[in-house]
């Protein structure tokens, strides 16, 4: 289903962006850049809400649909590996800005 799909892009798009900023967010720290480094943990942190909103939405967007329709054993697959792949992500980045 393609709604599921676009839910996981935007998912993983959030979540990318999210690992760059942190990983800019070391970087800048570690030059000893505490304002540029500070900009970018922020930076990291709102990508990581924008991707937690969209996992939330997208749950219970799916939830509805599976009120109606059953989803394929494909789509579940897909929406599985996403929550796992989103936990563990969240987890590496929440870790990177500590």
């Amino acid at each position: 289903m393609k709604m599921i799909e676009k839910i996981i892009d935007h998912i993983h798009e959030e979540l990318d962006g999210a690992k760059e900023y942190a990983e800019k967010y070391i970087e800048n720290k570690a030059k000893g850049n505490t304002v540029r480094a500070g900009i970018y943990k922020e930076m990291a942190n709102d990508e990581l809400r924008h991707a937690e909103r969209i996992h939330e939405f997208g749950t219970r967007d799916i939830e509805d649909i599976q009120r109606v329709y059953t989803l394929s054993v494909e789509d579940t697959e897909k929406w599985e590996h996403c929550q796992k792949h989103f936990a563990e992500k969240i987890a590496l980045i929440r870790h990177m800005l500590t």
